[in-house]
């Protein structure tokens, strides 16, 4: 195999241009290299014509993906007189080569009314006589069962065909590739690095969680400017919650840079049932566990009230009622963050196994109530309502 792994896409241009460009994305985000005709890297050469560039580049490939539908595309006469096309040349040069080097390997995709037209024989129907002849020859052409094997699909739209490819069951392994490893240990490296920030080890070299070994006053709310007596304890935890947050700024530059990489859509994947593009669940807690985490850090960082609070702590032994509440509203934020932290390096230890599908709404929690949270849909209703009035005043 290519230090990139190669593929070759076979079809007539005119009818799949469109098609061609969409798989030629979805396989390039996976880190393999594609050859099209129609494109300026695809390495043709002054002294050769298209048919033999393209026949060069199919021995260069590991995957050759021939697309066939009801157009035959240009057809030209061989010395023999017999009439062909480019696609149908490129299948016979595939089949010569995969005989002798038994590479490489082959996916075929056919449009399900060409493909019903060729099993009811229906010559009057959309389909070119050609393509149904075509066809004939590339099943007949099997005849040992070893080179299409079971990897002969048929296709209505994009979506059938990124179903497909993204089985991983034909070799492709578009969510395996090396690409997609690198950058899952790339995050793993990144999320354990922060977490260490969460963490202290003992003297027995046990670590302990800040969330766990803090002891924060309960405030009861009765009078907010309240001063409540700590112990030295308590005044030290309090202290400690404060300080580590703000210590923590410097590793703002690493959240930003597992953040850059998310947004660059490398571990998104399609979902045909939706037609969309979504998010794995390991991606979704990510995203929410580092907003929560950035979040704190930067209240805690830039908000003058907790460098007052700060500086009262190291000066005296009470706090103000409110106060107390807000450190305790951020260290239960804290101590959720780190059981988040966990379970992710847990899933990352786990061989990418063991975090369960969840809602969309529970990755809104930003440590409020559920039912305090404004969903995308609230936002939706709010816009198009507020258009709505705008045109009822024009009129």
């Amino acid at each position: 195999m290519n230090l990139q792994p190669t593929i070759f896409i076979s079809s007539t241009i005119s009818e799949f241009k469109d098609l061609r460009s969409a798989i030629r994305y979805v396989l390039s985000k996976s880190v393999y290299r594609v050859l099209m005709s129609e494109l300026n890297d695809f390495g043709v050469t002054s002294n050769e014509d298209s048919l033999e560039s393209c026949k060069l580049q199919i021995e260069k490939s590991d995957f050759y993906i021939l697309i066939i539908g009801n157009e035959k595309g240009t057809e030209f006469a061989l010395p023999s007189k017999e009439k062909s096309s480019v696609t149908k040349e490129e299948f016979k040069h595939f089949h010569k080569i995969f005989k002798q080097n038994n590479s490489p390997n082959i996916i075929v995709f056919i449009k399900k009314e060409t493909w019903g037209n060729y099993k009811s024989n229906n010559t009057n129907g959309k389909t070119d006589i050609f393509q149904l002849q075509f066809i004939k020859e590339i099943i007949d052409s099997d005849t040992d069962n070893k080179i299409l094997g079971k990897w002969v699909y048929r296709f209505d739209t994009f979506e059938d065909i990124i179903t497909v490819i993204e089985t991983n069951q034909n070799g492709l392994f578009l969510e395996e590739t090396r690409k997609q490893n690198l950058l899952r240990i790339y995050l793993k490296k990144e999320l354990t690095k922060l977490f260490k920030e969460l963490v202290d080890k003992k003297n027995d070299g046990t670590l302990l969680a800040h969330g766990d070994m803090l002891e924060i006053p309960e405030a009861n709310f009765e009078n907010m400017f309240r001063e409540i007596k700590l112990t030295r304890k308590q005044s030290a935890h309090l202290l400690t919650l404060i300080v580590s947050l703000q210590i923590m700024r410097k590793s703002l530059p690493s959240i930003n840079r597992i953040f850059h990489y998310i947004i660059q859509g490398e571990f998104s994947f399609f979902n045909p049932s939706t037609s969309k593009y979504e998010q794995p669940e390991f991606i979704k807690a990510t995203i929410q566990c580092l907003e929560m985490l950035e979040k704190n850090i930067c209240i805690v960082s830039e908000d003058k009230h907790y460098e007052e609070i700060k500086n009262k702590l190291q000066n005296s032994d009470t706090i103000r009622e409110y106060d107390c509440s807000r450190l305790h509203s951020l260290h239960m934020d804290m101590k959720l963050i780190t059981s988040k932290f966990i379970s992710l390096i847990y899933y990352f230890e786990g061989n990418m196994k063991g975090l369960p599908k969840m809602e969309e709404q529970f990755y809104d929690y930003r440590g409020v109530p559920v039912k305090d949270i404004i969903r995308d849909e609230d936002v939706y209703k709010y816009v198009e309502e507020h258009f709505k009035r705008i045109k009822e005043a024009i009129k």
